[in-house]
């Protein structure tokens, strides 16, 4: 179904136009602090190898005779596209950030929304987020630790136990995600075009969004000449069944054939959104959770075969690249909105 704001007119070949200078990307290659090692960095000041052996856990982030320590990692920072008349902004991983949502569609014709609104699980501020409140810090430190040092027995058998340690968890958390949302779509006060992520409950969204709030999956939506197409969602990982919405909380995910038909359903686009990046590895890596996110091919092949202005979506917090073309497409992660309070600003 295609939801448009003006009646349909005939849609121009997008053309190519070169960036302004200042949205070039600029790169600043550094080299490895491993001693005796002089080949360029990639992330957290080690080269592909030594990285690699980090990853693996077979090295220390940070070892004796470095030449330095291990530098903090940076947040990415969505780049400005804004050289036309139209401006949208884009925003993703807002997590319970409602104040910077609120600000978020300043100056903008429009804002776009790819998703994960709900703060769940802060792993920044153990206090945070409706884990943080019902469980407290001590026990939400735990489950981070068993997360981040991948022991998914533990981690599951752990999660269970906390649920089971209180007398109605469905209640606790439905209440938490009511008065998180309440907050949230209270935010959107600019005319809004969202797509869930994640870390939401998309079945909750029809009774908090206003009437400046379109919600759109597997729909596209016209927007002064262009046609920009939403799937929301992540995938569900190869090998287990779909969580049962029914249950305290399952996050929004999707099996692999469903995420694809809702691509399909979109057809040709000029700008494709969505929650999760195409299968990318460098846009699905995350350098700090030093795993590869889930990604999708289906919205890979939709980029091959259609060649869309811009990819935009988030989902990955610290991407290894946050930016790249493929053929005629930018792909642009529209950063971690929770921590840098940046939209991606574009315009045409």
């Amino acid at each position: 179904m295609t939801q448009s704001m003006t009646e349909p007119t005939e849609r121009a070949v997008p053309t190519e136009r070169a960036m302004p200078a200042d949205t070039q990307p600029t790169f600043h290659p550094q080299v490895c602090r491993r001693e005796n090692c002089t080949a360029v960095a990639i992330g957290r000041g080690l080269c592909s190898r030594h990285y690699a052996r980090w990853h693996n856990e077979l090295d220390q982030l940070n070892m004796p005779g470095d030449k330095a320590p291990a530098p903090e990692p940076v947040w990415w920072t969505p780049p400005r596209l804004d050289w036309g008349a139209m401006r949208i902004h884009v925003v993703s991983d807002v997590h319970g950030n409602a104040d910077a949502l609120a600000r978020a569609g300043d100056g903008a014709d429009a804002l776009i929304v790819l998703g994960d609104l709900l703060h769940f699980v802060d792993y920044h501020d153990y206090s945070g987020g409706i884990f943080g409140a019902v469980f407290g810090p001590e026990k939400v430190a735990q489950f981070a630790d068993l997360r981040r040092n991948r022991h998914p027995g533990e981690f599951t058998a752990f999660a269970r136990s906390l649920w089971a340690g209180l007398d109605d968890a469905g209640t606790v958390v439905l209440e938490a995600v009511r008065e998180q949302y309440a907050k949230l779509f209270a935010a959107l006060t600019a005319p809004t075009y969202a797509t869930p992520g994640n870390v939401d409950a998309p079945e909750l969204w029809p009774e908090y969004a206003g009437d400046n709030v379109r919600v759109l999956d597997g729909e596209t939506v016209d927007l002064d000449g262009l046609r920009f197409g939403f799937v929301g969602g992540s995938l569900l990982h190869p090998g287990l069944t779909p969580h049962r919405r029914t249950r305290v909380w399952a996050p929004f995910v999707r099996t692999e054939s469903d995420y694809s038909e809702k691509v399909r359903a979109l057809g040709r686009v000029d700008v494709l959104c969505s929650h999760i990046p195409p299968a990318v590895p460098e846009l699905a890596y995350d350098i700090v959770a030093r795993r590869a996110e889930p990604s999708s091919t289906a919205l890979l092949t939709a980029i091959q075969r259609y060649q869309p202005r811009w990819s935009l979506f988030g989902h990955v917090h610290q991407p290894l690249v946050g930016r790249t073309r493929i053929g005629h497409t930018e792909c642009v992660n529209a950063g971690h909105f929770q921590r840098t309070e940046q939209p991606l600003r574009l315009s045409w």
